[in-house]
């Protein structure tokens, strides 16, 4: 019998910027923050409150050291935000608050970076108005896609990374698997670095703060996350579907058997 492909360590290994944060994070500050007398809590919001909100005032400015100066404060948000996590577990800590509260403000922070990005842009162009509407389009995009996003985590435990794989072979290894599965089992659990880039925004802003082309950038947001959309969208009214026995979809039996 052959032995089942593991993709999961795939994730990790092509979201390489995913891996370093994490690595640096639990080498460099865990030991540290271990001993700090804060809480899991008070992490989660301090880092949003410093490194979170002044990532997002850079971004506003406008100006290519700006956007240089926001993403490191990123790099710096996404590293400390592992900390509250791992101090509570190094506590034996499980709060149902802190729980909640960490998500729900990384959600937070990403949607007012993009604000913030949009407002650059803005200011860049010297105030010219149709960037603000493609921005503001950018914006909201994003906020759709996040949305249907969190349906697909919440009902079928897409949580966490790791328990993708079982998933990605039950599509991948059937025969009639077609684009929409394909392409929303790239949305859903990427190990492909190109939809990885695509589907997310974090090596986006990275080129184009090196780049200074945030305009390009926020276009791309614009494009891609209008597909992300409208494919969650489309595979989720599949699903309800299939429940009336309308769907034979690959994507949609295999999300049949993982609901929650």
């Amino acid at each position: 019998m052959k032995a089942k492909k593991n993709t999961a360590g795939k994730v990790y290994d092509t979201d390489f910027l995913y891996k370093i944060s994490e690595s640096l994070s639990y080498r460099l500050f865990g030991p540290l923050f271990a001993k700090l007398p804060f809480s899991h809590i008070q992490i989660t919001v301090a880092n949003f409150f410093t490194s979170g909100l002044a990532s997002v005032y850079f971004f506003t400015l406008g100006t290519h050291w700006g956007y240089l100066l926001g993403i490191f404060l990123c790099f710096t948000y996404s590293i400390l935000d592992w900390m509250d996590g791992f101090v509570a577990k190094s506590r034996g800590i499980q709060s149902a608050l802190g729980g909640w509260l960490d998500p729900a403000l990384d959600y937070v922070w990403q949607h007012l970076l993009v604000a913030g990005l949009v407002l650059g842009v803005y200011q860049s162009k010297d105030q010219n108005y149709p960037w603000l509407v493609i921005g503001m389009a950018s914006l909201v995009s994003l906020v759709v896609a996040n949305y249907i996003g969190d349906i697909f985590r919440d009902k079928f435990d897409f949580k966490f990374r790791s328990s993708l794989a079982d998933f990605r072979d039950e599509i991948t290894t059937n025969k009639k698997i077609g684009w929409v599965d394909l392409l929303g089992l790239e949305i859903l659990a990427s190990t492909n670095f190109i939809s990885i880039f695509l589907f997310t925004i974090r090596y986006q802003l990275i080129l184009g703060a090196l780049l200074n082309r945030m305009d390009i950038v926020m276009l791309i947001i614009l494009g891609t996350q209008m597909i992300r959309s409208v494919v969650l969208f489309y595979t989720y009214a599949l699903y309800l579907d299939h429940r009336e026995g309308a769907s034979a979809r690959v994507i949609v039996r295999a999300l049949e058997r993982r609901k929650v």
